[in-house]
């Protein structure tokens, strides 16, 4: 889209958009605590006036600018120019310092021209350092600028559109993966326990007890009777560890008080 073309060739047409490639994605390229584009960007006087000390279009850092205005008045000293511009929607000063005579400056008052530069702050007020300026040819320019600046600010809304959806679905693939993970492991644990069909409840309280302990070692005896205090006696424990493990359903691990699930 835009392009720093213009600096050296600005036809009737427009000075050219910025190419939308250097605004590239997290995606593409390593994210970094601001995101600067490096081309010209196409710009208002009232963005100018509100962009305070850093100018940004969407989450991107603007460097350079073009603006076409009509040139309202023109002063002049030994070291610089001073123009007064003014659009639609506000008005701003651009500034060109003088290294020598000035060559071909067909801009005059009551004209409009397109200038090139930097955004500065003096005396907290925003202005445009010039790198270029130079009367426009046709009136085309002024409306293809306008075009411009519109569709700059659609793409860099349309880029941080997409990377907020990148980010939610990177989320929610992860919730998902996580979601999908936890299936996995309870239809394991039902397919495990398909085989128990037949369990007292106090049975099935010891085999789950075992079943959700993790580790190879599997929780000691005295560690499911305190688990089941009030609801299980330890006589009883005993009996339902023996026989589960007669059943094949656990086996004992380091010593006899010692139980795994046998998966």
């Amino acid at each position: 889209m835009w392009s720093d073309s213009g600096m050296n060739d600005v036809s009737a047409g427009g000075g050219g958009f910025l190419n939308t490639s250097q605004f590239a994605s997290p995606s593409d390229q390593e994210k970094k605590p601001a995101r600067r584009a490096q081309n010209i960007v196409p710009v208002t006087a009232h963005q100018i006036i509100n962009s305070g000390d850093d100018f940004k279009i969407g989450e991107f850092d603007i460097q350079v600018v073009t603006l076409v205005g009509l040139v309202e008045a023109i002063e002049a000293t030994s070291t610089k120019i001073t123009y007064t511009l003014s659009d639609d929607t506000g008005t701003v000063n651009a500034v060109l310092w003088l290294e020598g005579p000035v060559e071909n400056n067909d801009v005059v008052e009551h004209t409009y021209c397109r200038v090139y530069g930097s955004l500065r702050t003096h005396q907290g007020k925003r202005h445009v350092m010039i790198f270029k300026i130079h009367a426009i040819k046709t009136l085309n320019e002024l409306t293809f600028h306008i075009l411009e600046v519109v569709d700059c600010n659609l793409a860099a809304q349309q880029m941080k559109f997409e990377e907020e959806q990148q980010s939610s679905v990177s989320t929610n693939s992860n919730f998902t993966l996580s979601n999908s993970l936890m299936d996995v492991k309870m239809n394991d644990r039902s397919l495990g326990m398909q085989n128990t069909d037949g369990l007292t409840t106090k049975q099935r309280l010891v085999l789950n007890i075992i079943s959700s302990t993790p580790g190879d070692i599997g929780p000691s005896k005295q560690e499911i009777a305190n688990m089941l205090t009030g609801k299980v006696s330890v006589k009883e424990i005993g009996e339902i560890l023996e026989f589960l493990s007669s059943e094949g359903h656990i086996y004992s691990t380091i010593d006899d008080d010692h139980y795994a699930y046998t998966s």
